[in-house]
């Protein structure tokens, strides 16, 4: 529990710092929502205090309520006091349908900005990498993981209403008594304690289930894409058995999640009427006091139960969501730490030549595919490359058009080396007609 405690702050701004990056300023105003929204409640229960109090409300509290009562104008009997009360719920209902409403406008709109990222780093990452890259990943990662960042952040800032609401709770009930105040923390330090197990069972099935996912995802494709010969050969079969065992491991994976939550769920009512329930004994059995005067404490006491569970439980969906998250901005940092180098120099045609020295490349180490390359093409001529399959003329094709890099050697068009040119400015000016027929939807 203790490295939890101290792992948590980390964390938190860790991923603050991310979701700022992508909602801006945004964020600090729908925290503002929240701590309006907070208040709100917390002036509304307050205001109970000095109507409920039979001894004529002597307290701190009573009198510092009775002063703000009196200063506003208001009538301090029932009559003047329920309709502010009453008004008081009511703005507390309408900061709530704004703060919720904005708060599904930026959960929308971060995994929007996430995939124009990753579509964007994509279209810069170099063409080895693509080759190298798991097809159902990638698929998997634009489509699903990116929409369950936003399902985390919307769990993210739902962490910050019951996280401001204890705290203005906490405050008021450590004013009228502090030794219930420890009392009520270490009631809330045990039910960490017990949903800590939950928070890491909820984040380890995360990162089964992402794992799982991106494999369905490319095992359904490369069904797709070799549907003719796999159905030929008898093997859809194997595939469809591959599926389906990694679909029982994603299906047990998001069962200890569901787990997990029920925990949650299903001890926060008990313990919390447990605690009030020895509460109230203690006070009318052991020290013969008036249940009246403790109504009011009771309600704030049973508010920072209900809400530090809240807290918990948003925190733990967030944790649910974590392998996703993360995975998502590792991806989006490796595809912008493999983009392709891109020179500055705008391409304006080829006046004189395109000329290859001494260029060699290899897709591993040991065996090069072209070595020793020296070519001049010439302006307006036109020119084959014969051989037999593997022998390199798409690989040539590739190094000219700078979509691959050469191990050693250079490429120059009219004297330029290829690095410095705008390679974006040089591709429009190429007409490209590959080996297999390619069909886009359109």
């Amino acid at each position: 529990m203790i490295a939890s405690l101290i792992a948590f702050p980390r964390m938190f701004m860790r991923h603050a710092r991310a979701f700022f990056a992508y909602t801006g300023r945004h964020l600090f105003a729908l925290i503002l929502l929240n701590i309006a929204m907070s208040y709100a409640e917390g002036i509304g229960i307050a205001l109970f205090f000095p109507l409920l109090r039979s001894d004529g409300g002597q307290d701190a509290l009573s009198l510092a309520l009775a002063s703000v009562i009196r200063r506003l104008h208001i009538d301090p009997s029932p009559t003047g006091v329920l309709p502010f009360i009453v008004a008081t719920f009511v703005l507390k209902g309408l900061l709530m349908m704004g703060t919720y409403s904005y708060q599904g406008y930026l959960a929308a709109r971060v995994p929007m900005r996430l995939r124009r990222d990753l579509v964007s780093a994509l279209g810069r990452i170099e063409y080895r990498h693509v080759v190298g890259s798991n097809t159902g990943f990638q698929s998997n990662l634009l489509v699903n993981e990116v929409a369950k960042v936003g399902y985390a952040f919307t769990q993210f800032v739902r962490v910050f209403p019951p996280a401001l609401n204890i705290l203005v709770f906490f405050a008021i009930v450590l004013w009228l008594d502090w030794r219930l105040t420890l009392l009520c923390a270490g009631m809330g330090l045990c039910a960490v304690a017990v949903l800590s197990v939950a928070g890491r069972v909820s984040f380890q099935a995360s990162k089964t289930a992402v794992k799982e996912n991106a494999t369905i995802s490319s095992l359904i494709i490369q069904t797709f894409q070799s549907f003719k010969y796999l159905r030929s050969t008898a093997a859809l079969g194997s595939f469809q058995r591959k599926i389906g065992e990694s679909a029982d491991r994603l299906a047990r994976a998001e069962a200890h999640s569901a787990a997990a939550s029920s925990l949650s769920l299903s001890i926060a009512q008990p313990l919390i009427v447990l605690f009030l329930a020895g509460l109230v004994y203690y006070r009318s059995a052991v020290q013969h006091e008036p249940l009246g005067s403790l109504f009011v404490l009771l309600l704030y006491l049973f508010r920072i139960m209900t809400e530090l569970w809240a807290l918990q439980f948003s925190w733990q969906s967030f944790v649910a969501y974590l392998g996703p998250t993360e995975l998502v901005y590792s991806s989006l940092a490796e595809l912008r730490k493999n983009a392709e180098p891109n020179g500055q120099r705008p391409y304006e045609g080829l006046k004189r030549e395109i000329a290859l020295r001494e260029v060699r490349f290899a897709y591993t180490p040991d065996r090069p595919v072209l070595q020793g390359i020296d070519l001049r093409i010439a302006c307006n001529s036109t020119v084959a490359f014969v051989g037999e399959s593997g022998s390199g003329k798409s690989t040539l094709v590739d190094l000219v058009m700078g979509t691959l890099k050469p191990g050693a050697g250079s490429i120059l068009v009219d004297g330029v080396p290829l690095g410095e040119l705008d390679l974006e400015s040089l591709r429009r000016r190429i007409g490209y007609v590959p080996q297999d027929a390619l069909l886009f939807d359109d």
